[in-house]
């Protein structure tokens, strides 16, 4: 399986709008975010996201540039920013059929999933600015049997965003 892990955009703050939806530069960052995963071809068998507004418009911007239907967009309370990892593990072991699944939600859950993911130990470290996206790809998730393909943080997909328009 492959997991892509996307941290929201940059939101307001929560003097700004108390719900910290996505600004402007978050909106951007989201919308380079998809344009470089649909540059490179990949799609969605399944997209989840936390149910806080920014992670689920990253989700909707990422999977409308993708071609994901929005209506098949499952949100759920486990991707809280402060939710165990295993229960987003154990909801993907449970996928049959679901060879590509993209994941918006926030820190530290987001490094924590790819923590549990790469070492059932947790020893493993990665930095999750907004924006940022990784992939990880499970060959087996009862060995815990995962490799670490690439990380890209806003500053990357902008550039990259921004060769594949001009």
């Amino acid at each position: 399986m492959r997991i892509f892990l996307v941290r929201h955009g940059t939101p307001y703050t929560a003097d700004e709008d108390p719900e910290r939806k996505l600004n402007n530069e978050g909106l951007e960052q989201c919308r380079n975010v998809g344009i470089v995963l649909e540059s490179f071809g990949f799609s969605f068998d399944l997209i989840i996201s936390s149910p806080k507004p920014r992670a689920v418009q990253t989700a909707k911007i990422i999977g409308g540039l993708t071609g994901y239907p929005e209506d098949k967009l499952k949100i759920t309370p486990a991707l809280e920013p402060n939710a165990p990892p295993d229960e987003v593990v154990d909801f993907l072991k449970n996928q049959t059929g679901v060879n590509s699944v993209l994941i918006a939600g926030h820190f530290p859950s987001l490094p924590n999933i790819a923590a549990t993911l790469l070492d059932r130990n947790e020893k493993v470290s990665i930095s999750f600015d907004t924006a940022s996206i990784c992939r990880i790809d499970v060959q087996n998730f009862g060995m815990y049997n995962a490799d670490l393909r690439w990380l890209l943080k806003a500053e990357h997909t902008t550039l990259m965003a921004k060769s594949r328009l001009a």
